[in-house]
């Protein structure tokens, strides 16, 4: 091959690539393309960002003070069921699902004299007088510490220390503090023997 073809097919070549380049240029420029600035193309969106789910607050509940005898071994039992009898309580009087008028639950732990008394303090001992008015009760703190009184390495009598903490939204938006002594006696008679609360001292008040 002479230097004068050599020559004449490296022009083409480059006159060949230029076209080309140009071509790729004017594509990329066309009204086809959205600019990246812009809105997003017809049926294409944008994934929601998932509102993340609160954690449930659940009960700290510590055996606080043991005055007298108690067996080592019986006091997770005993915290475990002083628990659920302070729970049984917390939940029917201030937990469940809002608006809502039923509160017949909420003293079921109690003793029959101590859930007569608590029903004409309902005002304080549950949601009941605002339940119809509630969109929504969040619990932000639940804390328990029990005192026992322990005979022969048992537990006669437990006094129940609660703080309780409650978001309340709808028609009434506030946080209120509920604090105070349940004190509970083993109840053996009736159909579910176990703790029973029969007396309180709880003040309430929004905070």
């Amino acid at each position: 091959m002479t230097p004068w073809s050599t020559h004449v097919l490296r022009r083409t070549a480059l006159a060949a690539a230029s076209v080309t380049l140009a071509s790729s240029v004017l594509a990329g420029c066309s009204g086809d393309e959205v600019d990246a600035g812009g809105p997003a193309p017809t049926g294409e969106t944008s994934a929601p960002t998932p509102t993340p789910t609160p954690e449930p607050v659940v009960t700290n509940a510590t055996i606080n003070r043991v005055d007298g005898d108690l067996a080592d071994g019986g006091r997770d039992r005993l915290r475990d069921r002083v628990l659920g009898a302070v729970d049984a309580w917390i939940d029917g009087a201030y937990g469940g699902s809002y608006p809502r008028e039923d509160f017949s639950e909420a003293f079921a732990s109690f003793t029959d004299a101590a859930a007569k008394r608590a029903v004409d303090d309902e005002d304080l001992m549950s949601n009941a007088t605002l339940g119809d008015r509630l969109d929504a009760v969040l619990p932000v703190r639940r804390r328990l510490r029990i005192d026992v009184l322990g005979v022969d390495g048992r537990a006669v009598a437990v006094t129940a220390q609660v703080v309780l903490g409650l978001e309340l939204s709808g028609e009434i938006t506030r946080r209120d503090r509920i604090a105070g002594s349940l004190y509970l006696t083993y109840e053996k008679s009736g159909t579910a023997p176990g703790w029973r609360v029969f007396g309180y001292d709880i003040s309430r008040k929004a905070v």
